[in-house]
């Protein structure tokens, strides 16, 4: 996923208006979210605004990304033994 996904995916989960910064991958990214049933495009009129709604399944995906931990930093040596550094 690129930071340009993740923000169009951020967005359409989070807001009710529309995309302020299209892009022209834009269409491209919101057509393959769709396709893959991250995006659903029939709303009710009181959202037509924004176009996209994102579907369980995105959210789902939002969550699973959400709850990845941050990495670590560890030093190994040649052998595969982390060093502790203190």
């Amino acid at each position: 996923m690129t930071p340009l996904e993740f923000t169009i995916l951020l967005h359409h989960h989070c807001s009710p208006g529309p995309f302020r910064q299209p892009t022209a991958l834009y269409d491209d990214i919101c057509a393959q979210f769709t396709s893959d049933g991250i995006f659903e495009t029939s709303l009710p009129a009181d959202q037509r605004e924004n176009g996209y709604k994102v579907t369980d399944k995105g959210t789902a995906w939002i969550l699973a990304i959400l709850k990845t931990p941050m990495p670590e930093q560890v030093w190994v040596d040649l052998g595969g033994e982390i060093l502790e550094i203190s």
